[in-house]
Parts: C-alpha cells; structure tokens; sequence
C-alpha cells in the first residue's frame, strides 16, 4: 500500500467514528464512556409477554389475548449506559368485545362484571326480574329502591296506613313517610332532646316506638 492511500484510509476510520460520536460530546468526554456502558442482565419481562434480546435491544412481544396499556403489541428496549430504556408496562388481558355497564377485561375474552349485570359483556341486568317502579339493580335478584317502594323487585309501595302511635305528652306532625314527634312544653324525653323522628320504612314505622315525654 502507498502512503497516498494509507493516509486516505486513515482520514476515512477518523471521520466514521467521529460520526459515531453524539452529537455536543468529544471524544475524550467522560459522558461518551457512560454511554458505552453495557448492560449486564436482561431487562425484567413484562407480565404476559416474551421478549427476544440481543445485547443492545429487546424486543418485548405480548402473548396471545394479551396488549400493551396503549394497545400495542410489541415494544423495544434500548440498553443505553448500562440500563435499558424505556420501561415497558405489563401486558393486559384483551377482549375482542368491549366490555359494558362498568365491567373489566379481567382474562382474554372474559369480563368481569359489576354485582348488577352479568353475560358475556356485563350487559344483561343481575336481577331476574326487572326493577319495578324506578328500582334499579345493584346485586343478583337486588334492587334499590326510591323512597315510596319496597321488596326485592321495589314491587311494594311504601306506605304506613296508620300513623305512629303517639307518646303520652307530645304532638307530632306527619307526612306519607315521615313523622315528626314533639313534645309538649315543660316536657322532654328521656334523653333529654324534645323532637324525635319516625319514618316509614317497608310499610312500617321506624322506630317501632318512642318513649313518652317526661316533666323538665
């Protein structure tokens, strides 16, 4: 070899690994040496996937029925001075069918379903009657109802035929669902306190008695 072309392939070794400094660092820069830092285990593996590594990249695959958090399948690690980056979430079950009314993808293709539904989606109602008169279903065969029903199926209304008795020294005023006891002047209840409440509840009154005023 001549030295006119050694000294070409000299000027073309210097310019490739000029090239493979980054960019703002010197050759002699402590940060360069950092960077070439290897990585001396495996990255840990995402729950529910697999990965394939060599020792500057992993690539992380998802196993069947299973995604990534942002839908994605398979997602690379770099090994950057001796870590690897970025981090990458576990894989999550995955359900060709969305899944409704609150449920989640618990297992691939397999909603777990709120108390109120069930069905492959969560979509059909717990409650093996439907809710009468405004009721709505939280739990199997469990409705909650509005104030002026009752029953399993919110079928009874909730109404008190006769008013609460009434404690000796006291006067009350009532509505459909709700009473409000007081006593007379000079008087109390045993407590102390001089109003009580009873209310309406499965068509009964609530508490079931309250105790008759005494002098002051």
């Amino acid at each position: 070899m001549n030295l006119y072309a050694f000294v070409i392939l000299c000027g073309i070794y210097l310019s490739s690994a000029a090239a493979a400094i980054p960019k703002g660092l010197s050759e002699n820069d402590p940060s360069l040496k950092q960077l070439e830092m290897p990585c001396l285990v495996f990255p840990n593996l995402p729950m529910n996937s697999r990965r394939t590594c060599s020792n500057e990249i992993c690539t992380v695959t998802c196993m069947d029925g299973y995604k990534f958090p942002d839908g994605g399948k398979v997602a690379e690690m770099h090994c950057v001075a001796g870590a690897w980056q970025p981090a990458i979430r576990d894989c999550i079950p995955e359900c060709n069918l969305p899944c409704l009314n609150g449920g989640v993808c618990g297992l691939p293709n397999t909603c777990l379903c709120p108390t109120a539904y069930k069905g492959p989606q969560c979509q059909d109602s717990n409650c093996d009657q439907k809710c009468q008169n405004g009721g709505t279903c939280v739990a199997k065969n469990l409705c909650q109802c509005t104030n002026d029903f009752y029953g399993n199926y919110c079928e009874k209304k909730n109404e008190c035929l006769a008013p609460p008795n009434l404690p000796k020294n006291s006067r009350r005023l009532c509505s459909t669902l709700s009473c409000i006891v007081t006593c007379n002047s000079g008087y109390k209840f045993p407590d102390g306190s001089t109003d009580a409440g009873v209310y309406c509840v499965g068509g009964a009154w609530q508490p079931t008695s309250t105790p008759d005023c005494i002098l002051n």
